[in-house]
């Protein structure tokens, strides 16, 4: 298939024009551009060192460090073996002029995350007009869970990688890296393909949240198009979010290429599959797709009986959305939406309170339920839609809770991120600033529930809402053990979790943080910095949980939604008078 492959790129090159000789992706290997705007990373075709391609970086700018790099990353089921020594070695090759400097650095990380960083092989890169290897030895040391490779370009002038090896030093070793030849993603049959469209049908990225790059119509009602715009910020996640234009009565194809994300490299959330809406409201799931042989991009197909309709790689969660379900809900007597402060670039941080106003404050427990600090985990977004959802019915358990609690709901604490196409968190990762003044969505909210404690409206119970879909139907709870709180405090937070457990489908399971140091997703954390902690240890939450909602590739809108329904059930037992 390969060799196929390169036949076919090598015949659509040799007519197309120069430009086209240039392919935007690379499987394998990861396409970091730190500072937008001043490279560019493709594959280039015209001049490998062998093979059909090479990686090649575009510099225009060097000021303020620029720079960008191709890198590889080795951990978890591709982890290296430690205290073992391996050998790395490149081809490069340079332009005339040559104003800035390459690099090839292999860094390590322990569990410690940034704290245990360490430089194993570092090479700086001069002019190279012809084509030259460098190469270097190292050993990974104990306690290393996480290796990079990266070859950077910095500042201004062309570089181009080709024919990398990453192994043991011995002669004949397997070469570990992905696509060492830097070969073209079997995507690049579309990059090449000639433009023969009929432009009736068109796909728009013009609002917020919406994410798309480059678009090629390839046949009738048949698109090629990339998940990001060259040159500007993006996600860190595969993502693509567009509006389809003169779609009625038509079946049109797409072919959406994620680069620099793939098949296998989602950036985390592997089993998310396309999903359409003609509201924005309802989305189903497109069950038509595949991904081709190598994962680089992804082909799916819709008949549309309405347009306009939108695109997205998962269900989205959007102010708009947001801002029609206050309207939807604002007619009743128990639901109210207020603004709590300002996020970093001033949009406005909204919050739904929902109690039986009839009820006076001081009778009532204070619970407080946030989700969306990290952008695109919009599954943990959906189940606690499904709580507020639940509490707003009729249903004679929503009508106690209400009596007995005000419920706080913020249903999106990253609106910047958002906007701008989940670029997750603007402000950095807010779940690890509570407290630090560092971040201005978290430090209003923490200004709101110290405004609460000052009225003696401390809050009961606070839950953080996150998740992905991955491949199985899957809750986990987060709190605090005996350790640092104390055992009745545990033993409660252990029972809320033991009474909303039967109601959930899907494995469940229960973490107990014991440390106030603790690993959490890539290194150590201070678990006060965290919204749960911050909560339990500093604003005297009695229990506080960090949540993690991760539903399988075919889990529906609405089973995400029952999905908050089931907890917020579960804690009206919990805190009914019979308990």
């Amino acid at each position: 298939m390969r060799s196929a492959l390169a036949a076919v790129c090598l015949g659509l090159a040799a007519v197309a024009n120069a430009g086209a000789q240039e392919i935007p992706a690379l499987s394998g290997w990861s396409m970091t551009a730190p500072t937008p705007g001043t490279h560019r990373l493709v594959v280039d075709l015209a001049a490998p060192h062998g093979g059909t391609g090479c990686g090649k970086i575009v510099g225009i700018a060097s000021e303020n460090n620029a720079r960008a790099c191709f890198t590889q990353e080795f951990h978890d089921k591709t982890a290296l073996p430690t205290e073992k020594a391996y050998r790395f070695s490149v081809a490069y090759q340079t332009d005339t002029p040559f104003e800035g400097h390459g690099l090839v650095l292999v860094d390590s990380y322990t569990p410690a995350g940034e704290k245990g960083r360490k430089e194993l092989l570092s090479q700086k890169l001069g002019s190279a007009p012809e084509w030259q290897a460098v190469s270097g030895e190292f050993t990974v040391p104990r306690d290393v869970v996480r290796v990079r490779v990266l070859l950077y370009l910095y500042g201004k002038g062309t570089i181009r990688f080709d024919d990398a090896f990453l192994g043991e030093p011995q002669a004949g070793a397997l070469n570990l890296l992905k696509n060492p030849e830097f070969e073209p993603p079997d995507a690049s049959v579309f990059d090449l393909a000639p433009e023969r469209g009929t432009g009736q049908v068109k796909l728009v990225a013009d609002f917020e949240n919406a994410t798309l790059g480059k678009v090629k119509e390839i046949g009738p009602d048949e698109f090629y198009a990339y998940a990001f715009a060259e040159g500007k910020p993006r996600s860190d996640f595969m993502w693509f979010h567009f509006r389809v234009e003169g779609c009625e009565g038509r079946e049109v194809t797409f072919h959406i290429n994620p680069g620099p994300f793939s098949r296998d490299n989602t950036g985390g959330n592997g089993t998310r599959s396309p999903v359409m809406s003609y509201d924005r409201e309802h989305w189903i799931g497109i069950d038509d797709k595949s991904w081709n042989e190598d994962g680089s991009a992804l082909t799916f197909k819709q008949r549309f009986t309405q347009s306009p309709a939108w695109i997205a790689s998962f269900y989205p969660f959007t102010a708009d959305h947001v801002s029609r379900f206050i309207e939807q809900n604002q007619a009743s007597p128990f639901f109210k939406a207020s603004v709590f402060g300002k996020s970093r670039q001033g949009r406005e941080m909204r919050m739904y309170t929902i109690t039986d106003a009839t009820v006076p404050e001081v009778e009532k427990r204070i619970v407080l339920f946030t989700t969306l600090q990290h952008d695109l985990e919009t599954t943990g977004a959906m189940a606690q839609e499904g709580i507020a959802r639940f509490l707003l019915s009729s249903d004679p358990a929503a009508d106690r809770l209400r009596r007995g609690f005000v419920f706080h709901i913020v249903p999106m604490m990253d609106p910047d991120g958002i906007a701008q196409g989940n670029t997750y968190c603007p402000a950095g990762n807010m779940n690890r600033q509570w407290g630090l003044g560092t971040a201005p969505e978290t430090t209003c909210l923490e200004q709101f529930v110290k405004d609460l404690a000052a009225r003696d409206r401390k809050v009961d119970l606070f839950m953080d809402f996150h998740g992905w879909c991955t491949p199985d139907h899957t809750t986990v709870f987060m709190t605090f053990g005996k350790e640092i709180t104390d055992a009745a405090t545990e033993a409660e937070a252990v029972r809320l979790v033991d009474t909303i457990k039967p109601r959930l489908t899907g494995k469940v399971s229960t973490t107990v943080w014991r440390k106030m140091a603790e690993y959490v997703t890539f290194g150590d954390t201070d678990v006060r910095r965290l919204a749960p902690g911050w909560m339990r240890f500093e604003a005297g939450t009695r229990l506080a949980y960090s949540i993690e909602i991760f539903g399988e590739g075919s889990c529906t809108q609405e089973a995400y939604l029952q999905w908050g329904q089931a907890f917020i059930e579960g804690i009206a037992e919990f805190y009914s008078p019979a308990k």
